[in-house]
């Protein structure tokens, strides 16, 4: 794992969030194949958050917003200073976790040519676990590590609300 902090000024890490409060294609989060199970929702048993990908080669997914300019903007910077020259985007990601939810254990890809960047909007006590490591949330922070790795995100316990980006990219 490789952090990266102060990649985008926290002003622009709040328009950010603004633009992801009115878009519409938000779903309940799945981290593996699984998914949302029906009837499992009530006040004892936790979800996944909710997600919404904004782009996806795989699946044809390409929403004309905002949100994948600045996704792009935050993968460029990320990228240089990772020093990362060759790659393809593979998927953003968008997350909105609030107290309580938590993901299961899952890999963004198991083959070794994919690299995940989560990058997150705002500092929470929730976060990502990278195996049993957990590496709590740090506005304008990016993280780099192998998708083939087993994690996790956690929704805040304190805090209100939980927003980050989870880039994968072929390498």
């Amino acid at each position: 794992m490789k952090i990266y902090n102060n990649i985008l000024p926290n002003n622009l890490n709040s328009k950010i969030i603004k633009i992801l409060l009115d878009e519409p294609n938000w779903r309940f989060g799945k981290d593996d194949e699984k998914g949302v199970i029906p009837g499992v929702f009530d006040s004892a048993i936790n979800h996944a958050g909710f997600s919404l990908i904004s782009y996806d080669i795989i699946n044809n997914i390409n929403i004309d917003s905002t949100l994948n300019i600045y996704a792009d903007i935050i993968l460029n910077f990320v990228v240089q200073k990772h020093e990362l020259n060759k790659f393809t985007v593979q998927r953003f990601c968008w997350n909105y976790y609030m107290p309580g939810m938590q993901g299961n254990y899952h890999t963004d890809h198991d083959g070794d040519n994919r690299l995940s960047i989560l990058y997150s909007l705002n500092t929470t006590d929730g976060g990502l676990y990278l195996g049993d490591k957990f590496y709590p949330d740090c506005v304008g922070e990016g993280k780099v590590f192998n998708s083939y790795l087993k994690h996790k995100g956690v929704g805040p316990k304190k805090h209100k609300a939980r927003f980050n980006l989870n880039t994968i990219l072929i390498v």
